[in-house]
Formats: structure tokens, C-alpha cells, sequence
């Protein structure tokens, strides 16, 4: 069901790896060491001050759900308010571009309003601007 306009839930989507997470000597894959992330402290300024004006917040990654545990514990440590967490399901091989399509098609479109979206991958940012016509904030 698609909601009027005017009734979808205002948010924003915040990528993971190299947005939110600055990757602190690991590799992009090693999922074991998600813990020893850098937080990107503007970033985080930016969710909480989209969440004092009642925004949701959800964080919408490529990142392997292998490794949803130590992510979750590391939001948590990095005192990150969040309403929705999309990992990849283990195996998923589809381009993290193709990822983030189907799952904005299949659980964000027809519920919430984004404002705009944090990502870093210039294949992704350039799917959201083409897309979907959103507003996107790359980090770098």
C-alpha cells in the first residue's frame, strides 16, 4: 500500500562503510573487525540533529549481515539512534548500487519521505540522483 505524501514517515538513509563508519585499518570484506570502526563525528551530528526535527533514521548498507552483531554493538557504543538497519543477507552478490535499489523499492518508497540520503560509493550516489530523483549528500 502506498501511503498519500502527506502521510509517509520523514527520513533519512545513512549508508554504513565510509559514511557513518570510517574503516580503520581493515579491508572492505572483514566483517570481523566492524568493531574498530572510526566514528565519522559529523555524520553523526547530522542524524541527531535530522532526529531533534523528528526525523527516522535509517541506516541502509552493503555491509554483510554476518556481521549484524558487532554492528549493532558498535552503533550502540557510538550512541547512534537509529529506527531501521538494512545489512545484505550472507551470499547476496548483487551490486551494492542493485542493493540498495531493491530495498528502498521494497520497504522504503511507499512508507517514508526521504529528505536526503549520506553515501559515499559514486555508483550508488548516482543511482539515488537517477533513479529516484533524490537528494544525496556524498561523503568523501
Amino acid at each position: 500500500v502506498v501511503q498519500k505524501e502527506s502521510e509517509k514517515i520523514n527520513a533519512i538513509i545513512v549508508d554504513l562503510d565510509g559514511t557513518l563508519a570510517i574503516l580503520n585499518n581493515r579491508g572492505p570484506f572483514e566483517w570481523e573487525n566492524v568493531e574498530n570502526d572510526n566514528l565519522n563525528r559529523p555524520i553523526a551530528e547530522l542524524i541527531a540533529m535530522s532526529q531533534k526535527h523528528s526525523y527516522k533514521t535509517i541506516i541502509l548498507s552493503g555491509r554483510d549481515e554476518a556481521a549484524s552483531e558487532k554492528t549493532i554493538k558498535w552503533l550502540n557504543q557510538n550512541d547512534i539512534i537509529y529506527d531501521k538497519l538494512y545489512l545484505r543477507p550472507s551470499n547476496n552478490q548483487m551490486s551494492n548500487a542493485d542493493y540498495k535499489r531493491m530495498i528502498f523499492i521494497n520497504e522504503i518508497q511507499a512508507k517514508y519521505n526521504v529528505l536526503f540520503i549520506l553515501e559515499d560509493l559514486p555508483e550508488v550516489v548516482k543511482m539515488w540522483r537517477d533513479d529516484f530523483d533524490l537528494t544525496v549528500f556524498q561523503i568523501t
